[in-house]
């Protein structure tokens, strides 16, 4: 072999640690399977030295935590740190067959002791889960309520935490990263109205449950309404000044003026009213003022003001003169009567 193709010390120790981690996964893998029997004792003897160990048992009475048990745990737990010692040496390491990839898993406890008013775990949740979706879509792991307290059949008896699990070359790093995001954004007590978190829950779950009240919608609304209520007045008041203006003009044609004309003509003028065509000679009041027809003729006003007169148009003058004729014919021939009785 030629100096130059030898290896370093470095490469040399490490090229030598994943052949050992790999015969020792090896190893644990026919244990696990079955194919090896499990020494109980010197599995546990390192680990639980000087220990007693109490039973704790399930739901359904069965014990959870035998030395066999145990055991395998420990196995799990060793093949899984030398797997991430593997990665971590070298990120192209394959796994021996069979060989499942390393699984970590973290607990984050609650400080539900110090908080108990805060809902930690509906926090972690979410509306119907969408918060823990996200979380675990994130971080790239399976997260978990467990403890006293969670609603899942697995709680076990432990507290109420968290429960991080992950696996793959980098689980290590994904399942501290979460657990870093838990600690710092999450599992930190607030106030209702500073929990920006639980804001943005609320207005989800409202948003879910078809009840959420969106404060710019609403008030687009209210100025449409107060716009369509402008426009109605706006509607009814013209409504109103066009009733009016007919009624003048009915007015204006029961009296016999023509305001048409007079537009025309530019003239304003004092309005003279006769008598209506009724034989009962009523007068209309002389302070109603319009515009007067071509045919009417006006006073002069005196120095002192006007009198209240009421002046026939000409073209109705010829209906009353023979009436006055004949007054005056009687008058005289009643004159000439007493005094010709007086003589």
């Amino acid at each position: 072999m030629r100096a130059g193709s030898a290896e370093s010390p470095q490469a040399t120790s490490k090229a030598e640690r994943l052949l050992q981690i790999r015969q020792r996964v090896e190893r644990i893998g026919r244990l696990l399977g079955g194919e090896e029997r499990i020494n109980v004792v010197a599995v546990l003897e390192p680990v639980e030295r000087g220990q007693v160990i109490a039973p704790v048992y399930d739901r359904s009475g069965r014990r959870i935590n035998t030395p066999l048990q145990r055991a395998r745990a420990q196995l799990f737990s060793e093949r899984n740190e030398l797997l991430l010692e593997a990665f971590a040496l070298d990120p192209k390491f394959e796994l021996p067959p069979g060989c499942l990839p390393p699984r970590v898993v973290r607990r984050v406890y609650f400080p539900v002791d110090r908080y108990p008013h805060v809902n930690f775990a509906g926090l972690v949740l979410g509306p119907r889960g969408v918060t823990q979706k996200r979380i675990e879509a994130r971080f790239g792991c399976r997260l978990l309520i467990r403890g006293r307290g969670a609603r899942s059949r697995d709680a076990g008896n432990d507290a109420l935490h968290a429960r991080i699990e992950a696996e793959g070359a980098d689980a290590q790093q994904r399942v501290d990263a979460c657990a870093k995001y838990l600690e710092e954004e999450i599992l930190v007590p607030r106030k209702d109205e500073e929990n920006a978190l639980k804001i943005a829950q609320l207005r989800e779950l409202a948003m879910m449950n078809g009840t959420l009240r969106d404060d710019a919608k609403i008030a687009r609304l209210a100025v449409q309404r107060a716009q369509h209520t402008a426009i109605a007045r706006r509607q009814e008041t013209r409504t109103e000044t066009d009733g009016l203006e007919r009624d003048l003009d009915v007015f204006l044609k029961e009296i016999g003026a023509n305001p048409e004309v007079d537009d025309v003509q530019g003239a304003v003028q004092p309005l003279v009213v006769g008598p209506p065509t009724a034989p009962d000679n009523t007068l209309v009041h002389a302070s109603m003022v319009s515009f007067t027809r071509a045919d009417s003729v006006a006073e002069p006003i005196p120095p002192d003001g006007p009198k209240a007169s009421v002046q026939i148009p000409a073209s109705k003058r010829t209906e009353h003169e023979p009436r006055k004729r004949r007054r005056s014919s009687l008058c005289e021939e009643n004159a000439t009567s007493t005094n010709h009785a007086l003589c």
